[in-house]
């Protein structure tokens, strides 16, 4: 075996200590040449200054067998920095050279690498199905080759594959499977990206909170080059101070690109620019058009934010059915958005998304953070209830969704109260709400009883009802308080959202108890953290 070809194996683990003196021994030979590209490019993750060009690479596509298969573990190199930087057209570019370079290495380790390269190019780009099929060949044939990396590498890619396509649970699995594994065998690049896999499960399985906890870990040993995705993760995930201190490092890529323009975008929205925010996010989503997984988050935050948007033009399933009103679960994909600048007010307590009824579109949510965009349009928002009436907004959400066919007295109860409805016992009751929701609502909005007693909300004017419904609970705010400041107490807690000292208190118990948070004892003092089954610490590159 080549020298260089010992400390290329080597890089894999990490270790990058003989590098120099393995470059400095290689000749002028092509086969030398070769192999000394193919050690530039294997520190491309961790230094991107190493790494070689494309053209230098490319320069050996003509090379006999031996010096293309060298040449062939540089575009290994060239591939993960693309996939890396979210280049789609490079990723292409390479995946197209690769394959040539391995032309009558059969069987052999290095075509396997070229194999992954092109799976690679299909998982990030490609919209297609097969996905599946092609990360599970690799595995299987890099687990028969007994290349431990490649096996990491392709559970990673099937992970994320599997959570594109709605297979959360099994994406679930197999991140798990990939982290486990890239820790056993310590190999820093491909843990790097099993860790990044598995909080992005984390994330769409409504687990955010666990999501910033590997992602705040992994920000400390990863590499500068890894920063703009772990910044564009950490987003998604609602730690938007460490995520703009990531991009702030200055790395210089296109992920990088699409999420300062992602955090530009969502400040025009909060403020109101509507017309500015739309067309920066269709920018990105233009930008960031070849990288399937990027593209199809951009496409649901303009939609989730942007009045004017189709809920329907979205892929999401889950979005449609909280955007129209089938269901009130939002989807976690869109967790870290919901609760930027959160915080109680005077409209609407604590929700996070409203619902917008106008006189010429069914009714629709809308993130909170987006209001101002709705009031620039003509929406009236809702006159402020009192502390505890929250089921005034609660009962006219419900109303703007059931349409002009409405709902009866004991649709319209059961849906407010969860329970069933006696006629004789509930009916002061249900009529008492009725008269407050009619208190609120401005001139050109009411609410028109039907001879057959159902209700509904008619609407000459765009009006803006916060959705009770959305509301963040306290468990959540406590976990996201824990996942970014672990190791704090009650009181700490407490003072940190503002609730009182006793609801803090039973909400850790509650979280400790059902194993959501670790209850650490020090002397008197109670402390907690957040912790996930799956993740520790990363490997020290």
């Amino acid at each position: 075996m080549h020298p260089a070809a010992i400390q290329w194996q080597a890089a894999l683990l990490g270790r990058f200590g003989d590098h120099g003196a393995c470059r400095a021994a290689l000749g002028d030979a092509p086969l030398d040449r070769a192999w000394d590209l193919a050690l530039r490019a294997s520190r491309g993750t961790v230094d991107a200054d190493a790494l070689p060009s494309f053209g230098e690479v490319l320069a050996f596509q003509d090379a006999p067998l031996e010096v293309r298969v060298a040449a062939s573990y540089a575009a290994v190199g060239l591939a993960q920095s693309a996939w890396l930087r979210a280049d789609a057209e490079g990723l292409a570019r390479i995946a197209e050279l690769h394959a040539k370079l391995v032309i009558g290495a059969d069987g052999t380790e290095a075509a396997l690498w070229a194999r992954a390269t092109e799976t690679a190019l299909g998982v990030f780009v490609s919209r297609g199905k097969d996905g599946t099929d092609a990360c599970v060949a690799l595995a299987k044939a890099a687990a028969q080759q007994k290349i431990p990396a490649l096996v990491i590498f392709a559970n990673a890619l099937h992970a994320l594959v599997l959570l594109r396509e709605g297979e959360f649970e099994s994406a679930n699995a197999v991140a798990r499977r990939a982290s486990r594994m890239a820790r056993t065998e310590a190999l820093p690049q491909f843990e790097y990206l099993a860790t990044v896999a598995l909080a992005r499960v984390r994330r769409y399985l409504g687990r955010p909170h666990l999501a910033v906890r590997i992602l705040s870990a992994l920000a400390r040993y990863a590499p500068a080059p890894w920063h703009p995705w772990i910044a564009w993760e950490l987003l998604f995930a609602g730690e938007s101070e460490l995520a703009l201190a990531l991009l702030e490092s200055g790395v210089a890529s296109p992920v990088a690109e699409l999420a300062r323009g992602l955090v530009g975008a969502l400040a025009g929205f909060e403020q109101g620019d509507l017309d500015g925010a739309s067309s920066a996010t269709a920018a990105l989503e233009a930008a960031a058009g070849g990288w399937a997984f990027f593209a199809d988050e951009l496409g649901l935050v303009a939609a989730a934010l942007d009045p004017r948007r189709n809920p329907g033009e979205v892929r999401s399933k889950r979005f449609q059915r909280w955007a129209t009103g089938q269901s009130v679960e939002l989807p976690p994909e869109l967790h870290g958005i919901a609760v930027r600048a959160h915080g109680p007010r005077a409209h609407g307590g604590d929700s996070t998304a409203v619902v917008l009824v106008s006189p010429t579109a069914p009714a629709r949510r809308l993130l909170w953070v987006s209001v101002a965009t709705a009031q620039s349009l003509g929406y009236t928002m809702l006159a402020p209830t009192e502390r505890g009436q929250a089921r005034v907004h609660y009962g006219l959400a419900v109303l703007a969704f059931a349409g002009r066919t409405g709902l009866s007295a004991e649709e319209l109860y059961r849906e407010i109260y969860r329970l069933s409805f006696e006629p004789k016992a509930d009916s002061r009751t249900l009529d008492v709400l009725v008269h407050r929701m009619r208190a609120v609502l401005p001139e050109g909005v009411q609410i028109r009883r039907e001879r057959d007693g159902n209700l509904w909300l008619e609407s000459s004017a765009p009006i803006v009802i916060p959705d009770p419904r959305c509301e963040q609970s306290t468990h959540d705010r406590v976990l996201r308080v824990l996942a970014k400041r672990p190791g704090l107490g009650a009181k700490d807690v407490a003072e940190t959202l503002q609730i009182s000292l006793r609801s803090a208190q039973e909400t850790l118990k509650e979280l400790a108890e059902d194993g959501a948070c670790a209850l650490q004892n020090e002397g008197k003092a109670h402390r907690y953290e957040v912790i996930d089954t799956t993740f520790t610490e990363p490997t020290v590159s």
